[in-house]
């Protein structure tokens, strides 16, 4: 009877539990599935699905908690009536473990059979996502079953200690006045005010100043804590603060639409600027969270091809200069199409010689081991790629010529080229300076980018003859015979067998004598998207699903607070009636209202997100995520759609509460 009486507070609810259950429900579901672990890349997927299913499982604890201390609140009074009436507590009790139990036992049973008839669906759009094969057969996830149904008896049954522990400790008549508490108007609390927006002019800093992006990797949750507690700040304590400046100017305070929702909200904002700062955290982690999946899920192509110019790579590499030798190579060279089995195309072959060190912005160059090496972070480390000009002039159909001492250059920072970056000379520890006397296209050598790092590269008259005077043992200089080809897809339809990207490379090694010490590496655009896919597709796939979460979260509290509200200011604008205040007036001071409360959390979340883009754009640089023209237009993107949602949101609820001021 309590339930059905209090529909209109406990349907939402259980309608967001029901949620809640079918999404943890679907992510166990897929973690124990055996047909995702069996798929490649299945290990990776049931890892990231794990840990979402962790996420949800303790933010349905918090946000459940937090959300049926709204809907207990509104039923104090009605308890205290009880209790005056002649019901004990004991009675009290049984009434509310009796509707925890059906509530838990329908939202259960409701949750697990919409996550039962979900989950094959969600299955077969991860299966999509990530580029595997899809089945049809439907299973029920018992395991699944048995771990939603402990998850939520768990949560249940704290809630209902919880509001027991409420009641007993209450006496009747504080029920009964429970809702008059907060009435009394907060005071503002300028301190609490100025150090949320010192800590969030910190955070801000922090976004803005760290280039690094390992740093800003390290430096970003230290910088979520000091924004989700610098919101909080500013709405329990900022807002009042503001409304109390608001009050004092008498210009705008002294207005029918002004003046009733400023003091009202002054009344109340305190208790509710927690619920404001949740909806404000909650937008911010759907944006961020759905447009960087977004990204990375839309950018996985292009990140591919900087990773693998060619459908397959494989380097020999020599690791003593005497046997770099280019007879070697012209070998290697002429077995590259028989090697490729008749499916390659676009062969091709290059010499290098590379290391790995610090490049200082004189020019000057400190390999790994050296020990002047100055120490850096992991993201300045530079690896260097030295080029003999024949083979780039044989590769680009051009007829370049320099001189010992001159050398072309490009370089990368983070997997973005920048040609302004170019040093003027280039100095090798222990080999004579060389000048840079211009720069060339590095793309069309087909070598792949470091994209956590910088990558160096020279093209030089002799690269092998210029790096022989380097003779210390500590630093390690490898040379390498490179071969690239990408498939022919018609022909290898056609071809019986279709070498592996370890096979080519070990028909290249007969060229070379036995006893030349060697070791060889190899790659293939194939096998590298399968895996991508796999840990992009399911990180993408893992965000919808939490946004989804975390949206029926914002909107629950947006609706309980709207709700929550409407009834606290039914009488008091009842009273504003019998005074001459029109029926106009009224809605005007809602909107007002209503306007101004809660679109504060969406201005102030897009706010976070306009300071932390810089930050998020150097952290997505360490997963090759380059594109300006895709990162710009997807987070722009996702806020518009979500502040119409937003606003369709705001223009439901406020709807519900002026119906219950009326």
């Amino acid at each position: 009877a309590g339930i059905r009486k209090n529909s209109q507070l406990y349907l939402p609810f259980i309608l967001t539990c029901v949620c809640v259950v079918m999404m943890y429900y679907i992510l166990a579901s897929l973690v124990w599935s055996e047909l995702l672990i069996g798929t490649y890349g299945g290990r990776t997927m049931t890892m990231i699905l794990a840990l979402g299913r962790v996420v949800i499982a303790i933010f349905a604890v918090i946000f459940l908690f937090y959300t049926h201390s709204f809907l207990i609140r509104r039923r104090n009074r009605e308890f205290g009536l009880y209790n005056i009436l002649g019901m004990n507590k004991r009675d009290i009790r049984r009434i509310l473990l009796r509707e925890s139990l059906i509530i838990y036992a329908l939202t259960l049973a409701c949750g697990t059979i919409l996550g039962f008839l979900f989950s094959k669906l969600s299955e077969l759009l991860l299966l999509r996502i990530t580029g595997n094969a899809v089945t049809y057969s439907l299973s029920f996830s018992v395991r699944a079953f048995g771990e939603a149904a402990a998850l939520f008896a768990g949560i249940f049954l704290l809630i209902l200690i919880v509001s027991v522990a409420r009641v007993q400790l209450s006496s009747p008549l504080s029920l009964l006045k429970s809702e008059a508490v907060g009435e009394k108007p907060p005071k503002a609390n300028y301190v609490l005010a100025i150090l949320g927006a010192l800590l969030l002019a910190a955070a801000y800093f922090i976004a803005l100043s760290i280039e690094d992006p390992v740093e800003a990797l390290t430096a970003f949750f230290f910088a979520v804590i000091m924004v989700i507690c610098a919101t909080y700040l500013l709405f329990v304590s900022g807002s009042v603060a503001l409304c109390r400046v608001l009050q004092k100017n008498k210009g705008y305070y002294y207005k029918a639409n002004h003046f009733v929702s400023t003091s009202s909200m002054t009344y109340r904002m305190k208790r509710n600027g927690a619920g404001l700062a949740s909806i404000c955290i909650l937008s911010t982690m759907v944006l961020v969270m759905l447009a960087t999946t977004t990204t990375l899920f839309a950018g996985i192509e292009d990140n591919l091809r900087k990773l693998y110019p060619s459908d397959v790579r494989g380097s020999i590499i020599i690791f003593d200069a005497e046997d770099y030798k280019d007879e070697y190579f012209e070998a290697c060279k002429a077995k590259l199409h028989e090697a490729t089995g008749g499916v390659g195309i676009n062969e091709s072959a290059l010499r290098s010689v590379e290391t790995y060190g610090v490049l200082g912005d004189d020019g000057t160059f400190f390999p790994q081991g050296d020990p002047e090496m100055p120490a850096v972070s992991l993201t300045a480390m530079t690896d260097l790629v030295l080029v003999p000009l024949a083979d780039y002039n044989a590769l680009t159909g051009q007829a370049l010529a320099l001189a010992p001492d001159e050398a072309l250059a490009w370089i990368a920072r983070i997997g973005v080229e920048t040609r302004s970056d170019l040093p003027a000379r280039f100095a090798f520890r222990g080999a004579d300076s060389l000048r840079v006397v211009g720069s060339f296209d590095y793309p069309a050598l087909r070598i792949p980018v470091t994209p956590e790092g910088t990558t160096f590269a020279l093209v030089v008259a002799d690269p092998v003859g210029y790096t022989k005077p380097v003779t210390d043992e500590e630093i390690e200089l490898t040379y390498r015979f490179n071969f690239m080809y990408d498939i022919d897809r018609d022909a290898a339809k056609s071809a019986e067998e279709v070498p592996g990207r370890f096979d080519f490379i070990h028909e290249l090694r007969t060229c070379i004598p036995e006893s030349v010490d060697l070791g060889y590496t190899s790659g293939a655009l194939d096998e590298q998207r399968e895996g991508t896919y796999a840990l992009y597709g399911s990180l993408f796939f893992l965000g919808i699903i939490l946004s989804i979460v975390f949206i029926l979260a914002a909107v629950l509290i947006i609706y309980y607070k709207q709700v929550s509200e409407g009834f606290e200011d039914a009488a008091r604008f009842g009273v504003m009636r019998k005074v001459g205040m029109t029926q106009r007036e009224i809605r005007r001071s809602v909107n007002s209202q209503v306007l101004t409360v809660f679109f504060a959390p969406l201005a102030l979340a897009g706010l976070h997100i306009a300071f932390a883009f810089p930050m998020i754009r150097r952290m997505l640089l360490i997963f090759g995520v380059t594109d300006l023209g895709l990162l710009i237009p997807v987070y722009a993107g996702a806020f518009v759609l979500f502040a119409l949602f937003y606003a369709l949101v705001y223009h439901r609820t406020a709807k519900t509460y002026m119906t219950i001021v009326q």
